[in-house]
C-alpha cells in the first residue's frame, strides 16, 4: 500500500516543546492519513478491518506484520540520524489500531501496533526540494 500525503512530519525539536504540538499533530496525520485512504477507495475497507479482524471485539485475529517505509521530500532536511525518526512518531501513532482495554481509538488500524513484533522498519529517506509547494511525503506498507 503507498500513500502519498501533502505535509512532511514536523522536526521533533518542534513538536516535543509543548503537549498541545504533539497531539495536534498526531491529529493532523491521522486526518490526512485518512484523507488519502478515501481518495484511494479504502476507507470503507479499513473501518470495517477495525472491527472484522477483532481490534474491538474479543475474538481477535492474529495481527500481521508489515514493513514501514518513507519517503519524504523536503525544503530543510533533518538529522537522518535521529530526527529523522523521532519525526516519524506522530506517523506511526496514526497508523495504529483501537485499543480496546483503553476503550481508544489509537488510530486508524493499518498497523495493529509499532513495537518490532508487527512493524519492521524499511526504507527511510528524505529528498532535498527547492520549493515548499513540493514537499510530500510518500508512506509504503507492504506486508511480510
Amino acid at each position: 500500500m503507498i500513500l502519498e500525503i501533502p505535509y512532511v512530519p514536523m522536526s521533533p525539536n518542534k513538536y516535543m516543546s509543548h503537549w498541545g504540538y504533539k497531539t495536534s499533530e498526531r491529529k493532523r496525520w491521522h486526518r490526512l492519513i485518512f484523507h488519502e485512504l478515501h481518495r484511494q477507495g479504502l476507507a470503507q475497507k479499513m473501518v470495517w478491518r477495525i472491527i472484522g479482524d477483532g481490534y474491538v471485539t474479543q475474538n481477535r485475529v492474529k495481527p500481521l506484520k508489515y514493513r514501514f517505509g518513507c519517503m519524504i521530500y523536503r525544503v530543510r532536511l533533518l538529522d537522518a540520524v535521529d530526527s529523522l525518526k523521532a519525526s516519524l512518531k506522530p506517523v506511526l501513532d496514526a497508523l495504529k489500531r483501537f485499543d480496546p482495554k483503553q476503550a481508544q481509538y489509537k488510530g486508524i488500524g493499518l498497523i495493529y501496533d509499532d513495537n518490532e513484533q508487527y512493524l519492521e522498519e524499511g526504507k527511510i529517506e528524505q529528498v532535498k526540494v527547492k520549493h515548499k509547494i513540493d514537499q510530500h511525503t510518500i508512506i509504503t506498507l507492504e506486508e511480510i
